[in-house]
């Protein structure tokens, strides 16, 4: 169920106009981020590809906002924060330099 439930909201956010999307990654980003610790990696992999298909076509400030709304807790969570991170930086790109948070995201 959780991995269906990771597919439909991955599907969701690549399909979807971001400014349909975006005001629901604040609530939907820390049930995956905890799915994308879990033991299961069947749950787990599937949790982690729909995080990083959040952080590719949702708009990139919404993005960094629920990225640094996370509270770090042990290895594993900053692991994929840290992954969600790289993903955000790598669609930038040469925009970085343009970016409005750009201090906070160094």
């Amino acid at each position: 169920m959780s991995k269906n439930a990771c597919m439909t909201l991955s599907i969701a956010f690549c399909e979807l106009a971001p400014r349909d999307t975006d005001a629901h990654i604040e609530s939907v980003f820390p049930v995956l981020l905890k799915r994308s610790t879990d033991t299961n990696n069947f749950i787990a992999s599937e949790a982690e590809r729909t995080m990083i298909s959040i952080c590719n076509n949702c708009s990139e400030g919404r993005v960094f906002a629920a990225l640094q709304a996370q509270t770090l807790k042990s290895a594993a969570f900053k692991e994929k924060i840290g992954i969600c991170y790289t993903v955000l930086i790598e669609r930038l790109g040469d925009k970085v330099k343009h970016f409005k948070d750009v201090e906070r995201l160094v």
